[in-house]
This record gives structure tokens, sequence and C-alpha cells, in this order.
């Protein structure tokens, strides 16, 4: 254990969190900056070789604001005290970042991060990973995702010509209500290729794979690829390998109860 007098108390900002603040963070004053900027990526996800830090000192009326520009070098050597504030630039392409783009992308990639770090101390502080809750995306969120569907399917048709998909008119702003009418929510399907049988549960746009509108499905059989999990967001409910994400031409809605064991015999 490092001695007491070797241990600092820091506060930390991140710039794309700039209302949170993690206060009174122990540092080790001989660990090295590297150290630091992984301790960090533990708390807030940002990647290391992403991140600048700054080190705020207050000097009378005014702040001191010194880079942190050597990875080898001790917090000693940039005299790291009690009370100190860290700042963390994010200037890469961090998860975070590239997500914190647009208005309501960046209202979104906020409320996200605000959930994650409460779940993070929550962790810390109960010492097990068995309390932490997954994102489940709002419907405010949910609707705003749903702009721009008309301009998806109008693709999807000069791209694929004869697409299933032509059965959804693209004539007025209820796109996404035509093809939920399409892909009724707990209707029966057949998903190609592999002639997979299952249970639609979610239709919409899905975070991480381009806001591209998906049939959730989830399967008779674990053939999936998730659990109704898509980017720590919570589209659907179903076992590991039971869930998966597909183009709505890949699906058909029909008639298919779920096989009898014996039925394949």
């Amino acid at each position: 254990m490092a001695p007491f007098n070797e241990i600092k108390k820091i506060d930390l900002y991140h710039s794309l969190m700039p209302d949170f603040c993690w206060p009174e963070i122990r540092v080790n004053e001989n660990s090295k900056v590297s150290d630091l900027k992984q301790m960090i990526y533990t708390k807030t996800g940002t990647c290391p070789s992403d991140m600048v830090l700054y080190i705020c000192k207050s000097t009378g009326n005014a702040t001191d604001r010194l880079i942190l520009d050597d990875d080898d070098a001790i917090l000693k050597a940039y005299n790291v005290e009690d009370g100190n504030t860290i700042f963390i630039n994010v200037t890469g392409s961090s998860i975070f970042e590239s997500e914190a783009n647009g208005d309501y992308e960046n209202e979104e990639t906020s409320e996200l991060l605000r959930h994650y770090k409460t779940q993070l101390e929550r962790v810390e502080a109960e010492g097990t990973e068995e309390v932490f809750e997954r994102y489940k995306i709002s419907d405010e969120v949910y609707n705003r995702r749903e702009h721009g569907l008309r301009d998806f399917i109008n693709k999807m048709r000069e791209k694929n010509g004869t697409l299933e998909v032509k059965k959804i008119k693209n004539d007025d702003d209820d796109d996404l209500l035509k093809l939920k009418q399409t892909f009724p929510l707990e209707s029966r399907c057949l998903v190609s290729p592999g002639d997979c049988r299952g249970t639609i549960k979610f239709v919409g746009k899905v975070m991480g794979d381009g806001s591209k509108v998906k049939i959730g499905v989830h399967l008779d059989e674990p053939l999936g690829n998730c659990n109704g999990t898509r980017s720590g967001i919570l589209y659907f409910e179903c076992p590991d390998k039971y869930g998966g994400f597909f183009k709505p031409e890949a699906v058909t809605v029909g008639d298919y109860p779920e096989l009898d064991v014996f039925d394949l015999v």
C-alpha cells in the first residue's frame, strides 16, 4: 500500500460530460500519466489514445491549466496536489465523441453517458457487476430516430428495384406505421437465408448499425447473435443467441408455427 502522503485526491471533468464531476478520485503521485489515463478509461469509456489531460490549479483569483503531455512522466512531476482538477479533453474518434454529433444525437449520447456513469458508480460501490442495469431507449428518443425513414425506403427501392418493401408506399409521413403494419409485432415470420422461424419483437431503427431500419426477431432456435440488445441498448428481451436484427426484405410474415422436434424426423 502506498504511503498516505503519496495519495492525492483530485476531481475529474470530461469535455463530453460538462455537467458531471468525479469528486475526490484518489491517485498516487508516483503513478504515470499513462496509468491515470487507463483509470479514466475504466470510469468514462474514453480510450487513452483519444484523450488529452490538463491539470487545473487555482492560484489566487486565476486558474492555471497545464497539459499532461508525457505519458511516461509521473504525476508528481506536474505537482499534482489535493484539490486539483484534471480536465479530460477528447480529441480522437472515441465512441462517445463519434456519437455526439447532431442536436438530438448529442442529447441522446448525454443520456446514455449519464446512465453508464451511474451504473459504473453502483458497480464500484457494491463491488459486483451484477448490479449493472442495461440502458433502455426511451419512447421520446425512439420516436426521434424515426426521422428519415422515408429516405431510407427510397434508397432501398432504388438499389433493389423489385424489393418486397415496395408494398410500403412512400407517399406521406406514415412510413414507419405502414412498415409496422407490414411486420406486426408478435406475428410469426420466416427469416432468410436459412428459413429460420421466429416471432417479430421490434420494428425500427437500431443504434450501432448506421441507424438503419431493422426487424427484431426472437428466433425459435439459438441461431441468432444477440439477446435483443444492440450497442448496449435493449430493444426486446430474449435468451442469448435467440435474437437477431434483420433487413425487412429478409423477413416474411406468415403462418410459420414453431416446429415440433418430431416434424424434423
